[in-house]
């Protein structure tokens, strides 16, 4: 981490764990402002436990988090979360306006009726994910990819600082993963921050500038090209060879596509 860099996620000496075990041992990481960090790890590594604690919506067992060096209740309307699809309710009774709106509710409270601005807000970001067609239909009459693009419009309408994505490209199509990393990127862009837990390995040159590779611990943090390494990815995923020969063709091919 560079000195003049400004942090938007600390974690210090983090352990979470259920009915006291260990689910997550001892992290500790910063995250810059401005940066799109991929999560990845095999299956049972902690990587969405990661991200609920860090939203605290799971207890902690020890040390903390810190969200531009403040505690998470200074902060909380400049975080948004997507979580996983499994956790959503597709048979709540709310239409894709709706739901986007939700995404202005720190901004005008749970009370007020919502203004101008914050209808042009939902409809520009219905624009930007290419949902605006959808916008009367109710979140389960749509495909996998419109869902997830229906609930990152509304992490987008909140005009957060930091975004905490849970698995947003499971289940999508090409099209719209290829929306949703765009919109996130130019976020980036404009000095937001993005934390994605990820599972494709084979994007995470073209998607991410940075990489946290976990299996239970921290194994490594830090700029995409000089975390995603063999001897990283086989720490992280441990005995899964296949996968591992899979990445070093990857790797040598990226090395020999640099060197030219």
């Amino acid at each position: 981490m560079k000195a003049e860099e400004k942090i938007a996620l600390e974690a210090h000496d983090l352990s979470v764990g259920y009915d006291g075990k260990p689910v997550l041992w001892g992290i500790d990481l910063q995250v810059p402002v401005g940066s799109l960090t991929g999560v990845i790890g095999p299956n049972g590594a902690g990587k969405s436990t990661f991200i609920k604690a860090i939203m605290g919506l799971t207890p902690t067992m020890s040390g903390y988090v810190r969200l531009f060096n403040k505690k998470l209740d200074d902060v909380r309307k400049q975080i948004a979360y997507v979580p996983q699809k499994e956790a959503v309710d597709w048979d709540f009774p709310i239409s894709v306006t709706e739901l986007v709106m939700m995404g202005r509710f720190p901004h005008m409270g749970w009370m007020k009726r919502p203004t101008k601005k914050d209808r042009e807000v939902v409809e520009e970001t219905l624009e930007k994910m290419k949902i605006s067609d959808l916008s009367t239909k109710q979140i389960g009459q749509l495909s996998g990819g419109q869902q997830q693009r229906a609930f990152i419009a509304r992490a987008l309408a909140q005009e957060a600082s930091i975004y905490l994505l849970d698995e947003p490209f499971a289940g999508v199509d090409a099209n719209s993963e290829k929306v949703i990393i765009n919109l996130l990127k130019e976020q980036v862009k404009e000095g937001k921050t993005a934390i994605v837990v990820h599972h494709d390995l084979n994007a995470v040159n073209t998607y991410f500038d940075r990489l946290i590779l976990l299996n239970l611990r921290l194994v490594a943090n830090g700029p995409t090209d000089e975390v995603f390494r063999t001897d990283y990815l086989k720490e992280t995923f441990g005995g899964e060879l296949s996968l591992l020969a899979e990445m070093s063709e990857l790797l040598r091919k990226r090395d020999i596509k640099q060197k030219k």
